[in-house]
């Protein structure tokens, strides 16, 4: 005969149970000559002729129930057997985004943070990722710290994953919204204005911009409509002059911001 018992009856996927195997011989029995054990998962292990209690180890990397079988062969071919159901469960780590704003405004860049833990009885955490539109931002064996920038206005998701060492994974998500921003506003004026203004006669002008709230000026560029040509093209504002211009023309200053808005403001020169 041969007794089999195992260290727990509801063993998690990707962690090891321990079986204990115990053959007996009955009084006048031929000696034993091997003791196999079927796992039920299609794992055998050939122990061997072992006579006492020995241990012996399998993973299961599926959920389910399986019948554990110890047979013990004698010399003569006889056999008997012992068995034991396990339960197999999937136990699942947790993960979660802690920190992240629900709304940003657009440029400005978000810091959150990602916690994982493996389940109680589980395996162990293999990885932790954090993902924004397909971009992996973080990537650890635990938790930390990540920071995305946010351009244009929308709606982004970031996903935390959590991988523990039997492939199984815990998702989350958090949203932030990002609104749209107001525009530049402009400022242009012609200080010079102390007469009509004619070709050939320096005038000079003042132009400049300021941004929404997170956001900086990239650009200013003024054109003079009339001819098409650009009169002042700068990362800021300034002062600039020019004698190709005359009372009734228009000059369109254009301000663009680090997250793309634009605005712009025609002046008509006096």
């Amino acid at each position: 005969t041969v007794a089999i018992t195992s260290s727990t009856t509801t063993p998690a996927v990707g962690v090891a149970v321990t079986f204990s195997v115990t053959p007996t011989i009955p009084t006048g029995g031929a000696p034993i000559q091997s003791v196999t054990v079927n796992f039920g998962d299609g794992n055998t292990r050939n122990l061997g002729n072992v006579t006492g209690q020995t241990a012996v180890v399998n993973t299961y990397s599926s959920p389910g129930v399986y019948t554990v079988v110890a047979t013990a062969t004698d010399a003569t071919g006889q056999s008997g057997n012992g068995s034991i159901a396990v339960n197999v469960q999937r136990l699942m780590p947790t993960v979660s985004i802690t920190g992240l704003a629900s709304t940003a405004t657009p440029g400005s860049t978000v810091t959150g943070s990602v916690t994982a833990a493996a389940a109680t009885g589980g395996p162990a955490l293999q990885s932790v990722q954090v993902t924004q539109g397909g971009t992996v931002i973080y990537s650890g064996s635990g938790g930390g710290g990540f920071s995305r920038q946010l351009n244009s206005p929308g709606t982004y998701t970031f996903q935390a994953t959590a991988t523990d060492q039997a492939g199984t994974q815990a998702t989350t998500t958090a949203v932030v919204v990002v609104a749209g921003a107001a525009a530049p506003t402009i400022t242009f004026t012609q200080p010079s204005n102390t007469g009509v203004a004619a070709i050939g006669v320096n005038e000079t002008f003042s132009v400049s911009a300021t941004a929404a709230t997170g956001l900086n000026i990239r650009s200013i560029v003024v054109v003079l409509l009339r001819t098409g040509d650009t009169v002042y093209n700068q990362s800021g504002g300034g002062t600039f002059a020019t004698n190709n211009v005359q009372a009734g023309d228009v000059l369109r200053a254009t301000a663009t911001d680090s997250a793309g808005n634009t605005s712009t403001f025609d002046l008509i020169v006096q």
